[in-house]
């Protein structure tokens, strides 16, 4: 256990040492009878009682509260009626103020105190005295509440940021982090999962206007596949990326209802797409790193079937369809003019 020296309650150790100043200047005997006050001589303005060590006893003798000086410095201790020390305020060698509360036993179950910084704090102890909860200002004056396992171990924690947003996380049984959840300034919310390196793999939460996300990401903490709504149209889209987070594939769900799956390379240039399209046919279509259609298999507004291969500027050069049940097959021009078809 910590000593108690190291945190602080201000106004119950304010309050106690203002007892002590008014009991020691002159109060000890109450108030004095009319009598008394004719026959006793007035004391002088300047007496000082001056000892190292001051004990109240009770109507049996035993002693209630001890008040003394030790090599750390000042300290008021109250005692139960079986001699047990329940409660001690007092100040450490640099002046730090602290207060110690015990139970029956003499075991410590409450700590409070200021430390060298000025940064109070207050602890809580089972009755083996291992600390089980903490709430403390740290140096930045942000508040922090910390739970602690029957190990002393940090289990999880609720604190302000210094941009005044709240985060709340958890922990394993050896101090690792293992989630998050948190507010961004913009007031989205977002909870995190880490593994047992804390190495986040795993945010959910909310982006731009309200746009909810889902993210996976791999141990170097590259996002690998990605689950949102798009911002504006509210779409859908699912992304998957390489190990060095270039987006390769992607499948989401037009405004019009119409899925498009893309294949993209190693540049995040799309190469290949397949999906519906407007009307509900579909369609695969191949690129070149230009992103420049290159091929297209469709199956057009009659239900038939159509291939057409395409030049470097996107022309259609070539095409081969089903019509009546019967093959064509047609040559273009760079004009995109037939010159040759047959049948």
């Amino acid at each position: 256990m910590q000593s108690w020296w190291k945190i602080v309650v201000h106004g119950a150790s304010c309050g106690l040492m203002l007892g002590l100043v008014l009991l020691v200047g002159g109060q000890f005997c109450g108030r004095p009878t009319a009598q008394a006050a004719d026959t006793a001589p007035e004391p002088a303005k300047n007496d000082v009682l001056q000892v190292k060590k001051l004990e109240l006893v009770d109507a049996n003798g035993r002693v209630r509260a001890r008040l003394s000086v030790g090599e750390v410095g000042p300290a008021l201790v109250f005692f139960d009626e079986k001699a047990v020390n329940r409660a001690q305020v007092g100040l450490e060698a640099g002046g730090q103020p602290g207060l110690l509360l015990c139970d029956a036993a003499g075991k410590t179950r409450e700590q409070c105190g200021v430390n060298d910084k000025g940064d109070p704090s207050l602890l809580l102890y089972d009755k083996d005295e291992k600390k089980r909860a903490s709430l403390y200002l740290d140096t930045d004056l942000t508040p922090n509440l910390v739970f602690y396992d029957n190990n002393e171990q940090t289990r999880g924690a609720f604190w302000l940021l210094q941009n005044n947003t709240p985060s709340l996380s958890y922990f394993d049984a050896a101090g690792k982090l293992r989630g998050a959840l948190s507010q961004h300034e913009s007031g989205n919310c977002g909870l995190s999962f880490q593994n047992s390196d804390e190495k986040a793999l795993l945010g959910l939460g909310l982006e731009g206007k309200d746009y909810p996300r889902l993210t996976f990401l791999d141990a170097n903490g590259n996002i690998r596949t990605q689950l949102r709504l798009m911002e504006g149209s509210h779409a859908p889209s699912l992304a998957m990326a390489d190990d060095q987070g270039h987006n390769r594939l992607e499948m989401q769900v037009e405004k019009d209802s119409a899925p498009d799956l893309s294949f993209a390379n190693a540049d995040e240039h799309s190469l290949m797409h397949m999906g519906l399209n407007a009307d509900g046919h579909t369609f695969l279509s191949m690129s070149d790193t230009q992103e420049k259609i290159r091929a297209l298999l469709s199956v057009a507004t009659n239900g038939n079937p159509v291939l057409s291969l395409s030049d470097s500027d996107a022309t259609p050069r070539v095409w081969l369809r089903v019509k009546n049940d019967a093959p064509l097959i047609g040559v273009s021009n760079a004009e995109n003019k037939i010159v040759w078809s047959a049948p």
